[in-house]
């Protein structure tokens, strides 16, 4: 498969002309915590006149940005993923939580508080299955708390009732 145009021409690769030696210089020096000349200079051995030379000729510091942004946003992206997926995890399970409470005997259920799962369970569906953002899916799942809640309190409330 081929490289995108995008992943051909990243700032942080080898420029066009730029010699071997200097791209080397310039790796070493992106790959530095703290990428502050005189300091990267003593770190490579080489005098701080050379470094600020090839940094000022090869435009270490747009490259070295562009880079720290690939990253920055490739990072947000897979935590974006996680944060999906956890979501989604929890929208599933109590999906299949609610869905055992509704699949009672009708005679025992209560009509609002199965209104109320039903409605909850339509609402989270979508989350499930789109990319929705994440925050709906929070929204989502904090609806079908409460309506769970809601039900199981009826249900003691109606045992308490037909033990007294």
């Amino acid at each position: 498969m081929a490289p995108s145009e995008a992943e051909e021409n990243r700032a942080w690769d080898r420029a066009e002309g730029e010699p071997e030696k200097a791209y080397a210089h310039f790796l070493k020096w992106l790959a530095l915590e703290d990428r502050n000349l005189v300091r990267a200079a003593k770190a490579m051995r080489l005098s701080h006149a050379r470094l600020l030379e090839l940094s000022s000729s090869w435009s270490w510091q747009a490259r070295g940005a562009a880079y720290d942004q690939h990253e920055s946003r490739k990072i947000a992206d897979a935590c974006a993923k996680d944060r999906l997926a956890a979501a989604r995890a929890i929208a599933q399970d109590i999906r299949e939580s609610a869905e055992a409470r509704l699949d009672v005997p009708a005679g025992e259920r209560d009509p609002a508080g199965v209104q109320k799962l039903a409605t909850a369970l339509k609402a989270i569906t979508p989350a499930l299955e789109d990319p929705a953002p994440a925050q709906t899916v929070r929204i989502d799942i904090e609806g079908l708390y409460t309506a769970v809640r809601l039900r199981e309190q009826q249900r003691e409330e109606d045992e308490e009732g037909s033990a007294a």
